[in-house]
């Protein structure tokens, strides 16, 4: 990893959103993480776990973007979809995070949210964050509409900050 320049931030996201097309001088800049509909699991010790640890111990990064595009087409498929039919791996996730009626914004919010959360209840993760003054933010777009409809810090409420 030491042949990485410092960044200034680290961008969590879903592979299939694109986020580069919607402003490229923005989101190019940076270390890139992908995971299927932004549905990290920080929770367990595996190999983007180390990553995001192995870039904070480095110094690599200052910050943490997790992007959440709520007109991501596998999102809106399982919103649509019958309960019990799972069209691909993540759906049945997606479900279990899915409220009665709730919109494609809603529900990305909270996978975005998960990712926050499990950022800060992974061990070493969140003892990392809070020593190196990570910052971390989620931002939830709509490509089709090519802006950035919410650049937020999370409650503080949202996590146990007890070690």
């Amino acid at each position: 990893m030491k042949h990485l320049a410092p960044s200034p931030r680290l961008v969590l996201s879903c592979p299939c959103c694109n986020i580069g097309q919607i402003n490229p001088d923005e989101y190019r800049s940076g270390i890139h993480l992908n995971a299927p509909i932004g549905l990290f699991d920080f929770n367990s010790d595996n190999a983007y776990t180390q990553s995001v640890i192995n870039l904070i111990e480095n110094g690599i990064i200052k910050q943490i973007s997790i992007i959440g595009n709520y007109d991501c087409a596998m999102l809106k498929n399982s919103i649509e979809s019958n309960e019990h039919t799972f069209e691909f791996k993540y759906q049945s996730k997606i479900k279990a995070l899915q409220k009665r009626n709730d919109t494609p914004l809603k529900l990305i919010k909270r996978i975005c949210e998960k990712a926050y959360k499990g950022i800060h209840e992974q061990q070493q993760l969140g003892k990392l964050i809070q020593q190196k003054n990570i910052k971390i933010n989620i931002e939830l777009i709509s490509k089709k509409n090519k802006l950035t409809l919410i650049n937020y810090y999370p409650n503080v409420g949202i996590y146990n900050t007890a070690p």
